[in-house]
C-alpha cells in the first residue's frame, strides 16, 4: 500500500517493497534535507503520520481493528488476538518493537523484529537512527502504548557499565587519613593510618 505522503512529491517514486523510513530517507536525500535538522524532523513526522493514517484511518475499519493489526505485527497468534482495545494495548506495551519496524510489518502484513528486552531495543533504535519523535507518538492513539524510555535505558546501562569497569581503587593510608580529618573538621587530626 503506497503512502499518501510521497504522492505530494512530483517525480519521486516510492518503492512499495521498502519501508516508509527507507523511502523517506531516499526522498530526503533527493530534497537535500539534512539528518537532525528541523526540516528533516518535521518532514519525517509528516511522513510517519500520513503512513499511520493510511494504515489505521477511518476508511480501514475502527480503532479495534487497527490495534488488532498491530498485535498481529508484533507476533500475536491469531487465536490470541484480543477483542478489546485495552487488552491489545497491554500486548503492545509489553512488546519490544521499534515503531518504524512496526509500521513496515503492518503495511506488509508480516511480523516485526522483536527484542528480548528494552535495552536491546534501545541500542538497535539508536544505532539504526529509528527514533520516533516522542511528542508525536504521545498524541497517537495507536502509538502511545508503544513508547519506551529508550534514552533513559541507555543512560542507566552506561552508568552500570562504568561502575563495573572502574572498580574503586585501594586507598593509601595517607588518603584515608586525609578523608577522616576533613570529616572531623580538620585541625590536628588524631587519626593516623599506617
Amino acid at each position: 500500500m503506497p503512502s499518501s505522503y510521497f504522492s505530494a512529491f512530483e517525480g519521486f517514486e516510492e518503492n512499495p517493497n521498502a519501508s516508509l523510513l527507507t523511502n523517506f530517507r531516499k526522498l530526503a536525500l533527493k530534497q537535500g534535507w539534512q539528518y537532525k535538522t528541523r526540516k528533516y524532523d518535521m518532514e519525517l513526522v509528516g511522513a510517519m503520520s500520513a503512513g499511520f493514517a493510511d494504515l489505521f484511518g477511518v476508511n480501514l475499519g475502527g480503532r479495534l481493528e487497527g490495534f488488532q493489526r498491530m498485535c498481529r505485527a508484533v507476533g500475536t497468534r491469531e487465536e490470541d488476538i484480543p477483542i478489546s482495545i485495552t487488552k491489545c494495548e497491554k500486548i503492545l506495551s509489553a512488546s519490544n518493537v521499534n515503531i518504524f519496524d512496526l509500521e513496515h510489518a503492518v503495511r506488509n502484513k508480516t511480523v516485526a523484529r522483536t527484542f528480548g528486552n528494552q535495552k536491546a531495543l534501545a541500542k538497535y533504535t539508536v544505532k539504526n537512527k529509528k527514533v520516533y519523535p516522542k511528542a508525536v507518538a504521545k498524541h497517537s492513539i495507536f502509538l502511545r502504548c508503544m513508547l519506551k524510555p529508550l534514552f533513559l535505558i541507555l543512560s542507566l546501562a552506561s552508568r552500570k557499565k562504568k561502575k563495573v569497569e572502574e572498580p574503586e581503587k585501594e586507598k593509601s593510608p595517607a588518603v584515608l587519613e586525609e578523608r577522616v580529618c576533613q570529616r572531623s573538621g580538620g585541625g590536628g587530626c588524631p587519626v593516623k593510618f599506617d
